[in-house]
């Protein structure tokens, strides 16, 4: 298996070649061996079944992209979903606005002070380095640096 990065590469030129964007991935990893893929269109049409697989299609018949992959790999495409995961400074970015879930870990100030390390709330702002969170539960604003979330999510009310 070659490097993560090369997987990345390939799977975006591959994903922008076909009209999509690649939003995210989960590597395969010794403890399962599954590529997930996550693409998202730019504007407002949606992600369909079709596209899904014709990019899955369009990626299995790319030449040297089973060689980055472990045996028996198994390819996943979905579109990341409405209560998508946040991971790249670029998905906090494109969340502001919206409401979100974060598990929070780290010795900050402010990973003191949430109780059980969950905070909900509107993302306010992201600078690149810290979130600001309006926090649902006290009415007031949160600041918490990114390298304090160890998991994130948009948390859509439906």
């Amino acid at each position: 298996m070659n490097s993560d990065g090369a997987i990345w590469g390939v799977v975006k030129a591959v994903a922008e070649a076909q009209g999509f964007r690649l939003f995210d991935l989960d590597l395969p990893s010794s403890a399962r061996s599954v590529l997930r893929v996550f693409i998202t269109r730019d504007g407002a049409a949606t992600v369909t079944l079709d596209d899904c697989a014709a990019l899955s299609r369009k990626l299995e018949h790319t030449p040297g992209f089973e060689d980055l992959l472990p045996e028996r790999c198994v390819l996943e495409v979905s579109s990341p979903g409405i209560n998508r995961r946040l991971r790249l400074p670029e998905h906090f970015s494109a969340a502001v606005g919206e409401r979100v879930k974060l598990t929070i870990e780290g010795s900050s100030p402010s990973a003191a002070i949430i109780k059980g390390g969950v905070l909900t709330g509107v993302l306010k702002n992201f600078d690149g380095t810290n979130l600001t969170v309006g926090v649902e539960e006290a009415l007031h604003e949160v600041a918490v640096p990114l390298t304090d979330v160890a998991r994130a999510r948009v948390d859509f009310l439906f």
